[in-house]
């Protein structure tokens, strides 16, 4: 068959199908970010500079809600929406609460609602939220980050790939920033390679790349 007649094909499949599969394939198309799967999704690695520059929102706090429900639009499209009580914005901007819905296409990630979990202490670099009022973190897991204390009581900040190639060519991406930073964090971006890092040597390096970035 040629290619034409097949576009015209599928056209006239599509005229066909229930509106919300026609809903769904366009989501599917047209909204990559916000639907990937996030159990074992398989995305490219994203270095900080990265995460940075495709982050909408940079925003830190406690989740203080977490639910399940269908799109309100959307009645087929699964999602979980979660609420943070905001303790500081790095990039962005976004009041006392913070509320995103995310995607989930797998029946036991919304049964552990994506991990999320009141409570729980995350900085989260998000994507700009879609037509449809989806969002996600950026690189999904690379972009969520857990903020927890180490042995001396001081924060740290792990993200879901034990921040794995996090550093990994940032000056080569961003110039600028070692001659930015302190040396705390200019010994963080040539020696890390992964586990926790201190949260306020991470806020150092991430403000100067959304300086940059401006």
């Amino acid at each position: 068959m040629k290619p034409e007649m097949r576009a015209k094909s599928v056209c006239r499949n599509m005229a066909s199908w229930p509106m919300f599969l026609l809903v769904l394939f366009l989501f599917v198309v047209m909204e990559p970010t916000a639907v990937l799967a996030q159990r074992g999704a398989r995305t490219l690695q994203r270095n900080l500079a990265d995460l940075v520059g495709d982050s909408y929102t940079i925003v830190a706090g406690r989740v203080v809600e977490v639910r399940n429900e269908p799109h309100p639009q959307y009645r087929n499209i699964h999602t979980v929406v979660v609420t943070l009580d905001v303790a500081d914005v790095w990039k962005g901007m976004a009041g006392r609460q913070f509320t995103f819905r995310v995607f989930v296409d797998d029946s036991l990630d919304e049964q552990a609602s994506l991990g999320y979990r009141v409570g729980q202490q995350v900085l989260l670099f998000m994507t700009q939220p879609s037509q449809i009022g989806m969002s996600s973190p950026a690189g999904l897991e690379q972009g969520r980050f857990r903020i927890q204390q180490d042995g001396q009581g001081n924060r740290v900040a792990v993200n879901g790939m034990s921040n794995l190639g996090l550093f990994r060519n940032v000056t080569q991406k961003a110039p600028k920033l070692s001659a930015q930073v302190s040396e705390p964090a200019r010994r963080i971006l040539a020696q890390h390679r992964s586990g926790p890092i201190p949260y306020d040597t991470l806020k150092e390096m991430v403000l100067a790349l959304v300086t940059n970035s401006q």
